[in-house]
């Protein structure tokens, strides 16, 4: 294009001796030349030089021209720099990293929480036989002032078979409690995992949008230049329709200087060669300015399909800064219910330690209560003394047991608000799911589109860069053509 524009200026510089020339000979012809020839010179004189400012006026336009070309490249190297940060135009990486993990802490403590059941209603039909014994033995402590020694050591007989029905059922229950207890840890893991690959996915999807909220604006700032391009183009159309006019006027005033040059005869030859190379003037400027106006109309052409392609790209871009906005939002609400189901859990565990402790502390109790027992076998006098000692232990452990039913009604309790709160929150998730399923479904296709439009751009490049081969074709043919 550069060596068009300098083409074009040398062809401008080359009109502008052609009046120099004119008033040339009309000095030399003298009075010899009628009025209307002076006028018909003088116009033709005028009228070149116009043509040739016209021509020279259209040299800043040449640098205009050149620094809208770079820019454009400049514009065209971004964008494709864009597009490889956003992982090749089909957004990728931020789509794989929006992996959703398994419900598996839910499933994992569901299940644990299913066996702690299975363990209670064990222990159930345990304490159901510990409170029918209790009351036994409480009756029979209670009758205990009024029977004898004999009386008393049978029910001490009797004591081992209960304590180790309730040994057993304290066992079941802390391993029942352990068991859980472990569950409950792994998944409190397995929730923090998922709570940071969510939160991971988050960030990653927030990173992308500025990306893409980045790539509008530019490619906003793009669109204008290339309106204003356009505009600039239709402008050149304007200043050559004048050239136009300015030529074929040229033409008529050589074609009258013709014919003044024959009705002078011998005296009008010389003003005749000026008229013959006035219209070969005219005629090469008519040459340029044509080709000229064929280059500006396929400029402006390609710069309307511009920035029409530069408008579809423009919401291209906006759809994709939507649904990435929309994935944004929901990794958020992803990573509140992550949160809060780690927080769901770490009670649980709590919970569940303190069962297994309390379940620990009522096996030492029984422990004494064996260490108690074994001491009441080794006495041989003071019976009442150990009855009494022996009435206030079982008291005690009929006191225990009842602590452990109600612990048991309260585990209970807990754990069915937490069997409801894990199968709400899983419908939840799985509605949550299916909707970020549905976005990310969204962005691949926005991303489908987003790399159509960029293999669209690449075309568009394609013919720009053919225009450009063929302006430089046309800049290194010779004046005479």
């Amino acid at each position: 294009m550069t060596q068009r524009w300098s083409s074009l200026r040398s062809r401008a510089l080359a009109v502008v001796p052609g009046p120099a020339a004119l008033l040339t000979c009309l000095a030399i012809l003298g009075p010899d030349v009628t009025s209307s020839g002076r006028v018909i010179v003088a116009v033709a004189a005028g009228t070149l030089v116009a043509a040739a400012a016209g021509l020279w006026a259209l040299q800043p336009w040449r640098r205009r021209l050149a620094l809208w070309e770079t820019r454009l490249r400049d514009a065209r190297q971004r964008l494709e720099s864009a597009d490889r940060d956003t992982g090749d135009g089909d957004l990728g990486r931020v789509v794989a990293a929006l992996r959703i993990p398994e419900l598996t802490p839910d499933e994992a403590l569901e299940d644990a929480v299913a066996d702690l059941a299975a363990a209670l209603e064990d222990e159930e039909r345990l304490r159901s036989r510990r409170e029918q014994r209790a009351a036994e033995v409480s009756g029979a402590l209670q009758a205990g002032r009024d029977l004898s020694a004999t009386d008393v050591q049978g029910s001490l007989a009797r004591m081992p078979e209960l304590l180790d029905d309730m040994d057993r059922g304290v066992r079941s229950v802390r391993d029942a409690c352990d068991t859980v207890l472990q569950q409950a840890i792994a998944s409190g893991e397995l929730a923090q995992m998922s709570w940071d690959n969510v939160r991971i996915g988050r960030d990653t999807c927030g990173r992308a949008a500025r990306q893409v909220e980045d790539l509008d604006e530019r490619i906003d700032g793009f669109t204008k230049l290339v309106r204003r391009l356009e505009a600039r183009s239709r402008e050149i159309g304007q200043v050559l329709l004048v050239l136009n006019d300015i030529t074929e006027q040229t033409n008529l005033l050589a074609l009258n200087a013709a014919i003044i040059a024959a009705q002078a005869g011998e005296k009008g030859q010389g003003f005749g060669v000026v008229a013959d190379e006035m219209r070969n003037l005219s005629e090469r400027a008519s040459s340029s300015t044509k080709e000229t106006e064929i280059l500006a109309r396929t400029l402006q052409d390609d710069v309307t399909k511009a920035v029409q392609g530069m408008g579809d790209a423009s919401g291209t871009v906006k759809k994709l800064r939507g649904a990435l906005s929309e994935a944004q939002d929901t990794g958020a609400l992803l990573t509140d219910l992550g949160r809060k189901n780690v927080d769901a859990t770490r009670n649980a565990v709590d919970g569940a330690e303190k069962q297994a402790a309390e379940a620990r502390d009522l096996s030492g109790k029984l422990r004494e209560v064996r260490a108690e027992r074994d001491r009441l076998r080794e006495m041989d006098r003071d019976v009442l003394a150990p009855m009494q000692s022996g009435l206030a232990q079982a008291m005690d452990l009929v006191e225990e047991l009842w602590k452990l039913g109600a612990v048991r009604e309260s585990l209970r309790a807990r754990l069915s608000t937490a069997m409801e709160a894990i199968r709400n929150h899983r419908g939840r998730d799985l509605q949550e799911r299916e909707e970020l399923e549905r976005q990310i479904r969204g962005v691949k296709d926005s991303g489908r589109a987003w790399t159509s439009a960029r293999e669209a751009d690449r075309e568009r490049d394609d013919v720009v860069r053919n225009l450009a081969r063929e302006i430089e074709s046309l800049a290194t043919v010779s004046p005479d053509r």
